[in-house]
């Protein structure tokens, strides 16, 4: 265990710094091409979104990770960090940078995998999938720990803790 979310809150800086630069650089699209209140489509690509082209035939495999440090526009990058500082800060104490580095890192590249299989012709940005790779981590814990025995006082509390993350981990 450990006091802060550095990770967390390192990456919703970066994050929230890169937007602005981008909005500054490339400038806020209208609400019509853009109602995530951000910068034009092709600044996404150009700042390093996931483009399967690029990635598959330009040999860019550095776009695997570069989008979790962009998003489309300030309600995107407010959604994800909402839930990238109460969550993920909070997964972050409870197993410690390394463990959550790695998890968010795997998180973020296999999202990006998935994304030029399944939605090869989109540009995509954005942390949620390193998110939601953090709450299919700690569902994973929850489901292994479920498993131990609950002889004691002791590990029948601790079997209900973990019955009501499992709940809100699902939710």
């Amino acid at each position: 265990r450990q006091n802060w979310g550095y990770c967390s809150i390192f990456f919703s800086i970066i994050q929230t710094i890169v937007l602005s630069l981008m909005m500054w650089q490339c400038g806020v699209a209208p609400m019509s091409i853009n109602p995530m209140v951000g910068p034009y489509p092709d600044g996404l690509s150009e700042w390093g979104g996931k483009n399967s082209v690029l990635i598959l035939e330009d040999n860019e495999w550095w776009r695997l990770v570069t989008p979790i440090l962009l998003h489309a526009g300030v309600i995107h990058l407010l959604c994800n960090v909402a839930v990238q500082l109460e969550t993920g800060v909070f997964f972050e104490k409870e197993w410690g940078s390394v463990r959550w580095m790695i998890v968010y890192m795997f998180s973020a590249v296999g999202s990006s995998v998935l994304s030029v299989i399944v939605m090869p012709n989109a540009v995509s940005v954005g942390s949620s999938g390193a998110v939601m790779g953090l709450f299919g981590g700690k569902l994973a814990e929850v489901i292994l720990r479920f498993c131990e025995p609950n002889d004691t006082e002791q590990e029948q509390i601790g079997h209900k803790v973990r019955k009501e993350q499992c709940f809100g981990v699902t939710c």
